[in-house]
């Protein structure tokens, strides 16, 4: 069991029996995952590229995507779940290299109309 020691963690428990993803707060009960925050460590591994590559993500200096928001405390770099969920979104890309649309239904309306 570990307890955090930054203001704004205090009382965060990790816990082994984690419910559906979700951190336990000793104060305030199950916290929902898209508020967690994550490590550059823990982004990797989601990723599943190294640290050196995440931090490149973090400065603009991967192309072809977009920069990967943070929270920064002095030197060190955090990451919401929730940003890395729909920045991961915002930089899919379909096998022809274009940004993918995030909604089915705007497909259709662009999709050309047939006169049957």
């Amino acid at each position: 069991m570990h307890v955090g020691g930054m203001d704004g963690w205090r009382g965060m428990v990790s816990h082994p029996d984690w419910e559906a993803g979700k951190a336990y707060r000793a104060e305030g009960g199950w916290m929902e995952s898209g508020d967690r925050i994550l490590t550059i460590a823990e982004v990797a591994a989601d990723l599943r590229c190294s640290k050196a590559h995440v931090y490149n993500a973090i400065n603009g200096k991967v192309a072809g995507v977009s920069a990967l928001p943070t929270i920064t405390m002095g030197r060190r770099k955090l990451v919401r779940r929730r940003t890395l969920e729909g920045w991961k979104r915002a930089n899919e890309k379909g096998p022809d290299g274009a940004m993918l649309r995030a909604s089915l239904e705007v497909d259709s309306v662009d999709a050309p109309r047939s006169n049957d």
